[in-house]
């Protein structure tokens, strides 16, 4: 674990990306095993957004991979229909679990949303398009912590103003559009896509470009999901 130093969501992240890997494994005994150790992972990172992936993201191949088969819209079904009847309680519900969430670690959640607000407010009143090209420490309310860290957003607002948040958010976006389409008929889209929206989840929680060391095999699977579709289409 001490190649991720101090960040427990950064081990998360890595436990996820694994885990998304591992149910790919076609040798069963491999593919238990890789479960295992990155369940460990997610789980001993005591990371609340690892939580939060595992349950939204690491089924996102699973779910593609039955999409085309009509059970699972008539399973889909009643559980819409009933949504809507008790819309409110899941509301209610929803709304109680994102306290307790950011309740678990308030002290972080606090320096979080502080170096936000600091990170925005600075861009918007003095480095609109170009952001300010360096990395500012902040001050004592957020325990020296670089402005507009944990968040690759407010970061890339910060450092390279609007037209460096537009070169992130153009190309993630229409990797995801079209990862969204081979993920229908492709099981490495699936994986592709799995991978794709890891990164957008993170990108709300953790600075992207200081962990690429780190998710780079999830780097390497969008691009052979692309270079797969190309080639789809190229014979097509």
């Amino acid at each position: 674990m001490a190649v991720f130093r101090a960040w427990s969501p950064a081990a998360g992240m890595v436990g996820l990306v694994y885990l998304i890997c591992a149910c790919q494994e076609k040798d069963r005994r491999w593919r238990n095993w890789g479960i295992a150790a990155a369940l460990a992972m997610i789980l001993l990172s005591q990371s609340r957004l690892a939580l939060v992936g595992l349950i939204m993201i690491a089924p996102i191949p699973l779910l593609f991979g039955q999409v085309t088969r009509s059970f699972l819209w008539f399973l889909i079904l009643p559980i819409v229909l009933l949504s809507g009847w008790f819309a409110v309680d899941i509301l209610e519900a929803l709304n109680l679990a994102k306290s307790e969430f950011s309740g678990a670690r308030a002290d972080s959640t606090r320096v979080r949303e502080t170096l936000g607000r600091i990170a925005v407010e600075r861009w918007q009143a003095e480095a609109f398009w170009f952001g300010h090209g360096v990395v500012e420490r902040g001050p004592h309310l957020v325990e020296y912590m670089p402005i507009g860290s944990h968040h690759s957003w407010y970061g890339l607002l910060f450092v390279k103003g609007l037209l460096g948040l537009l070169a992130l958010a153009t190309p993630l976006m229409i990797t995801l559009a079209l990862l969204l389409q081979s993920a229908l008929t492709s099981r490495l889209g699936q994986t592709g896509l799995a991978m794709a929206m890891l990164l957008l989840m993170y990108s709300f929680g953790e600075n992207l470009e200081s962990l690429a060391y780190l998710y780079w095999p999830a780097l390497l699977l969008i691009g052979m999901a692309l270079q797969q579709r190309s080639r789809r289409q190229a014979a097509s």
